[in-house]
């Protein structure tokens, strides 16, 4: 039943949740959440199902191209991630039409998707440099975030310490406000999760390029998830946990990343993380069919 999901199932859904959205300012339709809601689970769960079906087609038939290798597919995953983005803020904000500008550009995108179906997808050594690219970089500014963040939350509590103690000094050691440091910190929070989850989810693409599989018991793999883990625990506790101050709460929260980060890195470089044998070097004129010595963990 759900191999026959097709591009006009999340599409619809998506338009649904459109119009409802457009609404807002013209009619009160009774339950209008409620069905927003309703079409937008649906579009999330067909939208991923429909990746997830063409991930399996070209895993099935991996060769020249690799997996996730055409702007087809790159689109749609745009598409995906923007409607994740649309459904967050949903999440945080009901009472605002965010919708009616979010919503759009997905619906451009999958548009821009169809358009190019029949597109040729890119050499299979051009797919494993973009998502070694996208890998990267996702994990690089994954890190920048986090370490800002510690160094935001030791801003805060040092801070928090000065007026309680009432020992601040406004000339020689003056620190932004505490309402500041307080949104700086959550927003490094929630930036470093998203960037690191697209780091380890591009770094999965990339192991199923190379080497047509995951291995998820090896030690770079493990510790990333393991970090990931605990970032989305980090937020529900942000969230849902009201025990103390929310501004000394998430000042923890981004130290404690920050110690989570730096025994990850540790353990990575303890392991043969993202490490190429000699000779094999995908993208400069190497073949990359056989790349099992080849040793890079999401």
């Amino acid at each position: 039943m759900l191999s026959g999901v097709t591009l006009t199932c999340f599409s619809l859904s998506y338009l649904i949740v459109l119009l409802l959205e457009s609404t807002r300012l013209m009619w009160r339709i009774p339950y209008r959440m409620i069905a927003v809601w309703v079409m937008l689970s649906l579009g999330l769960f067909t939208h991923a199902v429909y990746l997830w079906n063409v991930a399996q087609k070209e895993m099935a038939e991996l060769g020249s191209s690799g997996l996730l290798a055409s702007w087809h597919d790159w689109s749609l995953l745009a598409a995906f991630g923007l409607a994740i983005t649309y459904t967050s803020l949903l999440w945080k904000r009901p009472d605002t039409a965010v919708g009616t500008f979010i919503l759009p550009l997905i619906l451009l995108l999958i548009g821009l998707s169809w358009s190019v179906a029949a597109a040729t997808p890119f050499p299979r050594s051009t797919t494993v440099n973009v998502w070694a690219i996208a890998h990267g970089s996702s994990l690089l500014v994954g890190t920048m975030v986090v370490s800002l963040g510690f160094a935001v939350g030791l801003m805060y509590l040092v801070h928090a310490h000065q007026l309680k103690q009432k020992r601040r000094k406004p000339s020689a050691f003056r620190l932004p406000s505490l309402e500041y440091l307080q949104s700086l910190n959550r927003s490094c929070l929630y930036v470093s999760t998203v960037l690191l989850a697209l780091g380890f989810l591009s770094g999965i693409i990339l192991n199923l390029n190379l080497k047509g599989k995951v291995g998820w018991t090896e030690g770079g793999v493990l510790v990333s998830l393991l970090l990931f883990a605990w970032l989305v625990s980090a937020i529900w506790i942000d969230r849902y946990y009201h025990g103390g101050g929310p501004g000394r709460r998430v000042a923890y929260l981004t130290v404690i990343n920050f110690c989570f980060l730096v025994s990850a890195l540790l353990a990575v470089v303890a392991t043969p993380h993202g490490r190429e044998p000699s000779g094999s070097i995908p993208g400069n004129n190497q073949k990359i069919e056989t790349p099992a010595a080849s040793e890079v963990s999401p």
